[in-house]
Protein backbone atom coordinates (compact mmCIF):
# COMPACT_ATOMS: atom_id res chain seq x y z
CA UNK A 1 0.00 0.00 0.00
CA UNK A 2 0.99 3.05 -0.39
CA UNK A 3 0.07 7.23 -1.39
CA UNK A 4 1.26 10.61 -1.75
CA UNK A 5 0.51 14.88 -1.75
CA UNK A 6 0.96 17.02 -4.08
CA UNK A 7 -0.03 20.62 -3.58
CA UNK A 8 0.87 23.29 -6.26
CA UNK A 9 0.37 26.78 -7.33
CA UNK A 10 2.04 28.88 -10.62
CA UNK A 11 0.61 31.77 -12.70
CA UNK A 12 -1.30 34.72 -12.76
CA UNK A 13 -4.16 33.34 -11.62
CA UNK A 14 -2.74 31.47 -8.57
CA UNK A 15 -3.81 28.29 -10.29
CA UNK A 16 -3.77 26.07 -7.35
CA UNK A 17 -3.98 21.78 -7.61
CA UNK A 18 -4.29 19.59 -4.37
CA UNK A 19 -3.98 15.74 -5.11
CA UNK A 20 -4.58 13.00 -2.43
CA UNK A 21 -3.75 9.59 -3.74
CA UNK A 22 -3.93 6.02 -2.30
CA UNK A 23 -3.16 2.76 -3.78
CA UNK A 24 -2.90 -1.08 -3.35
CA UNK A 25 -0.70 -3.24 -5.29
CA UNK A 26 -0.11 -7.11 -5.07
CA UNK A 27 3.13 -8.66 -6.57
CA UNK A 28 3.43 -12.60 -7.14
CA UNK A 29 6.99 -14.11 -7.14
CA UNK A 30 7.12 -15.65 -10.91
CA UNK A 31 10.75 -17.12 -10.12
CA UNK A 32 13.99 -16.47 -7.58
CA UNK A 33 14.72 -13.82 -9.92
CA UNK A 34 11.44 -11.99 -11.32
CA UNK A 35 8.11 -10.55 -10.06
CA UNK A 36 5.08 -9.07 -11.66
CA UNK A 37 3.08 -7.17 -9.73
CA UNK A 38 -0.35 -5.52 -10.22
CA UNK A 39 -1.70 -2.12 -9.12
CA UNK A 40 -5.26 0.03 -8.21
CA UNK A 41 -4.76 3.67 -7.69
CA UNK A 42 -7.69 6.05 -6.24
CA UNK A 43 -7.19 9.88 -5.57
CA UNK A 44 -9.38 13.03 -5.00
CA UNK A 45 -7.80 15.93 -5.99
CA UNK A 46 -8.90 19.79 -6.31
CA UNK A 47 -8.21 22.63 -8.86
CA UNK A 48 -8.95 26.15 -8.18
CA UNK A 49 -7.78 29.77 -9.47
CA UNK A 50 -8.33 33.53 -8.67
CA UNK A 51 -9.98 35.36 -11.99
CA UNK A 52 -8.61 38.97 -10.23
CA UNK A 53 -5.43 38.32 -11.85
CA UNK A 54 -6.40 37.61 -15.16
CA UNK A 55 -7.35 39.74 -18.43
CA UNK A 56 -9.35 39.01 -21.16
CA UNK A 57 -9.75 39.77 -24.73
CA UNK A 58 -12.97 41.11 -24.48
CA UNK A 59 -11.60 43.44 -21.67
CA UNK A 60 -8.88 45.43 -24.55
CA UNK A 61 -9.72 48.83 -25.35
CA UNK A 62 -7.44 49.43 -27.83
CA UNK A 63 -4.81 51.04 -25.91
CA UNK A 64 -4.71 48.22 -23.16
CA UNK A 65 -6.85 46.33 -20.87
CA UNK A 66 -9.75 47.25 -18.49
CA UNK A 67 -10.34 44.73 -15.64
CA UNK A 68 -12.90 46.24 -15.04
CA UNK A 69 -14.85 45.56 -17.94
CA UNK A 70 -16.72 42.22 -17.87
CA UNK A 71 -14.76 39.32 -19.00
CA UNK A 72 -17.66 37.61 -21.32
CA UNK A 73 -17.07 34.21 -19.34
CA UNK A 74 -18.82 31.72 -18.08
CA UNK A 75 -17.27 30.77 -14.91
CA UNK A 76 -19.59 28.81 -13.01
CA UNK A 77 -17.20 27.99 -10.05
CA UNK A 78 -12.96 29.32 -9.14
CA UNK A 79 -13.14 25.63 -7.41
CA UNK A 80 -13.49 22.28 -8.75
CA UNK A 81 -12.96 18.88 -7.20
CA UNK A 82 -12.69 15.06 -8.74
CA UNK A 83 -12.05 11.57 -8.61
CA UNK A 84 -9.53 9.60 -10.19
CA UNK A 85 -8.62 6.38 -11.22
CA UNK A 86 -5.89 4.73 -12.30
CA UNK A 87 -4.33 0.84 -12.97
CA UNK A 88 -1.53 -0.84 -13.66
CA UNK A 89 1.37 -3.63 -14.18
CA UNK A 90 4.96 -4.03 -13.67
CA UNK A 91 7.60 -6.95 -14.35
CA UNK A 92 10.82 -7.16 -12.72
CA UNK A 93 13.57 -8.88 -12.69
CA UNK A 94 17.31 -9.33 -11.81
CA UNK A 95 20.48 -12.21 -12.33
CA UNK A 96 22.62 -12.85 -9.19
CA UNK A 97 26.22 -11.76 -9.87
CA UNK A 98 28.95 -14.66 -10.46
CA UNK A 99 31.31 -12.95 -7.56
CA UNK A 100 31.53 -10.77 -5.02
CA UNK A 101 33.39 -8.93 -7.03
CA UNK A 102 32.63 -9.18 -10.97
CA UNK A 103 29.87 -6.76 -11.05
CA UNK A 104 27.85 -8.74 -13.44
CA UNK A 105 24.56 -8.55 -11.87
CA UNK A 106 21.97 -7.11 -14.25
CA UNK A 107 18.21 -5.35 -13.02
CA UNK A 108 15.47 -4.20 -15.27
CA UNK A 109 11.85 -3.47 -15.39
CA UNK A 110 9.01 -2.84 -17.67
CA UNK A 111 5.89 -1.22 -16.59
CA UNK A 112 2.15 -0.35 -18.09
CA UNK A 113 -0.03 2.22 -16.58
CA UNK A 114 -3.10 3.56 -17.52
CA UNK A 115 -4.26 6.68 -15.92
CA UNK A 116 -7.71 8.80 -15.49
CA UNK A 117 -9.52 5.77 -16.25
CA UNK A 118 -12.77 7.53 -15.33
CA UNK A 119 -12.02 10.76 -17.27
CA UNK A 120 -13.24 13.47 -14.57
CA UNK A 121 -14.46 16.89 -16.04
CA UNK A 122 -12.07 19.37 -15.40
CA UNK A 123 -13.70 22.24 -16.65
CA UNK A 124 -15.14 25.95 -14.97
CA UNK A 125 -17.17 27.04 -17.01
CA UNK A 126 -21.36 26.20 -17.72
CA UNK A 127 -21.37 25.36 -22.00
CA UNK A 128 -18.10 23.45 -22.40
CA UNK A 129 -17.16 19.73 -20.46
CA UNK A 130 -13.94 19.36 -20.99
CA UNK A 131 -13.41 15.42 -19.79
CA UNK A 132 -9.64 14.83 -18.84
CA UNK A 133 -7.67 12.48 -21.49
CA UNK A 134 -7.42 8.79 -20.29
CA UNK A 135 -2.95 9.07 -20.13
CA UNK A 136 -1.26 5.42 -21.32
CA UNK A 137 2.33 5.85 -19.56
CA UNK A 138 4.98 2.56 -20.64
CA UNK A 139 8.66 2.96 -19.28
CA UNK A 140 11.74 0.75 -18.57
CA UNK A 141 14.43 0.90 -16.91
CA UNK A 142 17.97 -1.34 -16.41
CA UNK A 143 20.89 -1.39 -14.36
CA UNK A 144 23.67 -3.16 -15.59
CA UNK A 145 26.52 -3.53 -13.83
CA UNK A 146 30.49 -3.13 -15.67
CA UNK A 147 32.77 -6.65 -15.04
CA UNK A 148 35.11 -6.07 -12.33
CA UNK A 149 34.27 -2.70 -11.59
CA UNK A 150 32.19 -0.13 -9.13
CA UNK A 151 30.22 1.06 -11.73
CA UNK A 152 26.58 0.52 -13.20
CA UNK A 153 25.16 1.43 -16.52
CA UNK A 154 21.52 2.85 -16.04
CA UNK A 155 19.46 3.22 -19.35
CA UNK A 156 16.53 4.50 -19.30
CA UNK A 157 12.83 4.79 -21.31
CA UNK A 158 9.22 6.95 -20.52
CA UNK A 159 6.69 7.47 -23.18
CA UNK A 160 3.51 9.00 -22.61
CA UNK A 161 0.01 9.23 -24.58
CA UNK A 162 -2.44 11.46 -23.95
CA UNK A 163 -5.09 12.18 -26.43
CA UNK A 164 -3.30 14.20 -29.24
CA UNK A 165 -0.31 14.62 -26.94
CA UNK A 166 2.58 12.36 -26.49
CA UNK A 167 5.94 12.82 -24.61
CA UNK A 168 9.50 10.63 -24.92
CA UNK A 169 11.74 10.77 -22.12
CA UNK A 170 15.51 9.17 -22.56
CA UNK A 171 17.93 8.69 -19.56
CA UNK A 172 21.21 7.34 -19.18
CA UNK A 173 23.27 6.99 -15.87
CA UNK A 174 26.75 5.81 -14.07
CA UNK A 175 26.41 4.58 -10.75
CA UNK A 176 29.59 4.22 -8.76
CA UNK A 177 29.81 2.32 -5.67
CA UNK A 178 31.40 4.66 -3.00
CA UNK A 179 31.67 2.09 0.17
CA UNK A 180 30.47 -1.34 0.73
CA UNK A 181 29.34 -2.21 4.37
CA UNK A 182 31.54 -3.69 6.57
CA UNK A 183 30.90 -8.07 6.20
CA UNK A 184 32.67 -7.99 10.35
CA UNK A 185 30.53 -5.10 12.10
CA UNK A 186 27.66 -4.11 10.09
CA UNK A 187 28.69 -0.54 10.93
CA UNK A 188 29.79 0.93 8.10
CA UNK A 189 26.58 1.70 5.52
CA UNK A 190 26.86 1.09 1.88
CA UNK A 191 27.02 4.27 -0.17
CA UNK A 192 26.56 4.98 -4.20
CA UNK A 193 26.57 8.33 -5.99
CA UNK A 194 24.82 8.65 -9.51
CA UNK A 195 25.33 11.02 -12.31
CA UNK A 196 23.35 11.59 -15.45
CA UNK A 197 20.96 12.71 -17.68
CA UNK A 198 17.31 12.51 -19.33
CA UNK A 199 16.71 14.19 -22.53
CA UNK A 200 12.69 14.81 -23.00
CA UNK A 201 12.66 14.97 -27.15
CA UNK A 202 12.09 17.94 -28.52
CA UNK A 203 11.84 19.88 -25.12
CA UNK A 204 14.13 19.79 -22.49
CA UNK A 205 17.73 18.00 -21.05
CA UNK A 206 17.68 17.14 -17.27
CA UNK A 207 20.89 16.81 -15.93
CA UNK A 208 20.59 15.03 -12.19
CA UNK A 209 22.34 13.61 -9.23
CA UNK A 210 21.81 10.97 -6.71
CA UNK A 211 23.51 9.96 -3.72
CA UNK A 212 22.42 7.12 -1.74
CA UNK A 213 23.58 5.58 2.24
CA UNK A 214 21.93 2.68 3.68
CA UNK A 215 18.37 3.32 3.26
CA UNK A 216 18.64 7.18 2.58
CA UNK A 217 18.97 8.42 -0.59
CA UNK A 218 19.08 12.28 -1.71
CA UNK A 219 18.95 13.46 -5.72
CA UNK A 220 18.82 16.87 -7.66
CA UNK A 221 17.79 17.44 -11.03
CA UNK A 222 17.44 20.24 -12.81
CA UNK A 223 15.14 21.16 -16.18
CA UNK A 224 17.27 23.22 -19.15
CA UNK A 225 14.90 24.12 -21.71
CA UNK A 226 15.89 23.70 -25.54
CA UNK A 227 12.57 23.81 -27.57
CA UNK A 228 11.24 27.10 -29.05
CA UNK A 229 10.13 27.83 -25.62
CA UNK A 230 13.43 29.33 -24.81
CA UNK A 231 12.97 32.20 -26.16
CA UNK A 232 10.80 33.17 -23.46
CA UNK A 233 12.43 31.12 -20.82
CA UNK A 234 16.18 31.79 -21.60
CA UNK A 235 16.56 28.42 -21.34
CA UNK A 236 15.45 28.28 -17.44
CA UNK A 237 13.40 25.06 -16.08
CA UNK A 238 12.82 23.74 -12.50
CA UNK A 239 15.21 22.60 -9.92
CA UNK A 240 14.05 19.84 -8.09
CA UNK A 241 14.92 17.86 -4.74
CA UNK A 242 14.27 14.43 -3.99
CA UNK A 243 14.37 12.71 -0.70
CA UNK A 244 13.90 9.00 -0.30
CA UNK A 245 13.46 6.29 2.40
CA UNK A 246 13.43 2.65 1.73
CA UNK A 247 12.70 0.30 4.38
CA UNK A 248 14.55 -2.60 4.09
CA UNK A 249 18.07 -0.92 3.09
CA UNK A 250 17.96 -1.77 -0.46
CA UNK A 251 21.62 -2.52 -1.01
CA UNK A 252 20.88 -5.39 1.43
CA UNK A 253 18.89 -7.19 -1.36
CA UNK A 254 21.23 -6.69 -4.37
CA UNK A 255 20.10 -10.01 -5.59
CA UNK A 256 16.58 -9.21 -5.65
CA UNK A 257 14.13 -8.47 -8.33
CA UNK A 258 12.39 -6.21 -5.99
CA UNK A 259 15.52 -3.50 -5.48
CA UNK A 260 14.70 -1.81 -8.68
CA UNK A 261 13.97 1.62 -7.97
CA UNK A 262 13.64 4.76 -10.35
CA UNK A 263 14.63 8.16 -9.68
Amino acid sequence: MGGYLISDKAGSSNFKTFKLNLSVAYHVILTQNSILSAGLSGSYFQQSFDQTGLVWHNQFTGNGFDASLPSGENVISERKSHGDVSAGMLYSFSSNETSMASNDGVKMNVGITYQHINRPDISFTSFDAKKLYGKLLMHARAQIGLFYTNTAIIPQLMTAFQGPFKEITLGLGARYMLKEQSHYTGFVKESAITFGGYYRVGDAINPYMLFEIGSVAFGLVYDINVSQLSKASNGRGAFEIMLQYINPNPFKYRGSAADNSFF
